[in-house]
């Protein structure tokens, strides 16, 4: 039975109509993420975190690539201490990294949950003991005796400390750890110790507001005694002539390692 023309009409026209609509709602099914793409991870992370929840970081496992980021970087604290991730740790792995202007310098105490870090100049790595012309290696295994010793020492050329895990969450998006976290302690104080005896202190924080950040050329000291010369010059302090004055900014700065300002006078 041929189909009169109207009626043909009609159906070209339902056709024009419902095609469209079949094909985005074909589209709409194809399109859709499965539960296991890149894409709806990404819907579950904001931004690159890490856990400061200790317990939780244990079920965060190296290779499980649901806790890195779609540019590598970890999401979880153990994760982000993981050094085959293809991208540099936040966090130093040596005991010395030689920098443009000396060594970055790390240590990790046995008895606090963090690490101390200090941009040594070679003045600073020569008073320390390490080399200022290639890096060196973190001792392992560790001798927690002799970790906590290089630590004090450490401390007596103006380190910082970071807590690990940080105590809340931080974005990794950058490298090193002292760009990506506040440091828990902020090293204020320069030191200087010259080999006959005693040592020398200012506040470098409050010398910078006269002296700009040239410091009269303190970093520029060939040894301890031109150091402490400097330190004069920029208002500091001769430990055994003022040591209560030295004490109170040795304990200001480090307040639970208040006793070892005693190696100052």
């Amino acid at each position: 039975m041929a189909i009169s023309l109207p009626t043909r009409r009609g159906i070209l026209l339902l056709l024009v109509v419902l095609v469209p609509i079949f094909s985005l709602f074909l589209n709409s099914i194809l399109s859709k993420p499965s539960p296991s793409s890149p894409s709806s991870q990404e819907s579950t992370l904001s931004k690159p975190l890490i856990s400061y929840e200790r317990g939780r970081d244990a079920d965060f496992q190296p290779g499980n690539n649901k806790w890195y980021s779609e540019d590598g970087t970890p999401l979880s604290y153990q994760a982000w201490r993981v050094k085959d991730t293809g991208g540099l740790s936040p966090e130093p792995t040596e005991r010395s990294t030689i920098t443009r202007y000396g060594a970055r310098v790390a240590c990790w105490p046995s008895n606090e949950l963090g690490i101390w870090i200090k941009h040594a100049t070679p003045l600073e790595l020569d008073y320390l003991g390490l080399q200022r012309f290639r890096d060196t290696q973190r001792p392992w295994p560790a001798n927690t005796t002799e970790e906590d010793h290089f630590c004090a020492a450490l401390r007596r050329t103006g380190a910082e400390f970071w807590q690990l895990p940080p105590s809340k969450s931080q974005d990794l998006s950058c490298w090193p750890l002292e760009d990506c976290v506040e440091p828990q302690i902020r090293g204020h104080l320069g030191l200087g110790w010259p080999p006959g005896g005693g040592s020398c202190l200012v506040n470098l924080t409050d010398a910078k507001k006269t002296w700009g950040s040239g410091l009269s050329g303190y970093y520029n000291a060939k040894d301890m005694d031109e150091r402490c010369d400097r330190c004069s010059v920029l208002g500091g302090v001769w430990c055994p002539r003022d040591p209560e004055v030295c004490e109170a900014l040795w304990c200001i700065q480090y307040p639970e390692h208040c006793d070892e300002a005693k190696l100052l006078f």
